[in-house]
């Protein structure tokens, strides 16, 4: 008899587990109780063509930013996010002779955004043209990146989902 009610407790608990582990995985709650970086993604960056290497000290944060990796062909950069508003990040001494600043926007504190981008760099044109998509993972939207940018206007490229 007490082996059935040990058994009986057993199974309660791991039913309740698999329901904890549903909910925390697989809603929206996962992306309240998040704790990495709200806002990553890599940059890649070719200028006439050929790959541009950032350097890390080009690289600056507007908040709680910081460089994840760094390769002759990418960044891999990570920014806390986890508060309204939008976060700054700017490409500085790269081939367009001037900053370029990729401004995320958070509609809200929990949403969690991945993105990847390539930006082009034409000197003979004088243009930058952006591409490359973004998730906003908290509300489970995908959306992708396509505008271009000319030497005299401001370098900048706004990811923003609401």
């Amino acid at each position: 008899m007490n082996k059935g009610k040990s058994r009986k407790k057993y199974v309660i608990m791991a039913v309740l587990l698999v329901i904890v582990s549903v909910l925390y995985f697989c809603s929206p709650i996962h992306y309240r109780l998040y704790g990495g970086d709200r806002i990553r993604g890599t940059v890649r960056i070719k200028a006439d063509g050929s790959s541009y290497s950032l350097k890390s000290e080009d690289i600056i944060f507007s908040d709680t930013g910081y460089v994840r990796e760094l390769t002759d062909s990418y960044a891999d950069l990570g920014l806390k996010g986890g508060e309204y508003g939008k976060y700054t990040v700017e490409l500085n001494n790269t081939p367009a002779g001037k900053p370029i600043k990729l401004d995320f926007f958070q509609a809200n504190w929990w949403d969690v955004k991945n993105y990847e981008l390539s930006i082009d760099i034409d000197t003979k044109t004088g243009k930058v043209c952006f591409s490359g998509c973004f998730d906003n993972c908290g509300a489970l939207s995908r959306e992708n990146i396509d505008k271009t940018v000319y030497f005299d206007e401001d370098i900048k490229l706004l990811m923003s989902s609401t």
